[in-house]
């Protein structure tokens, strides 16, 4: 997958540390859709409030934002017909964040 290069540069990132993925299912409907391509940094796997992450929750690859509520984190999803999560220890780990769609960055440039 094509990412320009200014947009690397700028965000920092290390090329051999990013994932291209394709979007299943509808769960990030209408931000992310099934087919779409993401791009996804493999260092950065610091949780944040509302960032888009790629994660393995109980063996399932899955791409959801991260809420931090009340000292807990959750998985949520864009579309509403499907739950937020509780994410408890040792259920979830974070594979990377998710940084870019083709046309759009997902993380702000600081």
């Amino acid at each position: 997958m094509y990412m320009p290069r200014r947009d690397i540069e700028e965000m920092r990132l290390q090329p051999a540390a990013l994932i291209a993925v394709r979007v299943q299912g509808d769960s990030m409907e209408p931000m992310l859709s099934a087919g779409d391509s993401i791009v996804v940094n493999l260092l950065d796997k610091t949780p944040t409030h509302k960032g888009i992450f790629a994660v393995n929750f109980k063996g399932q690859a899955c791409v959801k934002q991260l809420l931090h509520r009340g000292g807990q984190w959750y998985l949520h999803s864009m579309n509403a017909d499907h739950e937020t999560v509780n994410v408890r220890s040792g259920e979830c780990e974070i594979v990377g964040r998710v940084v870019y769609q083709p046309g759009r960055r997902l993380v702000r440039v600081e």
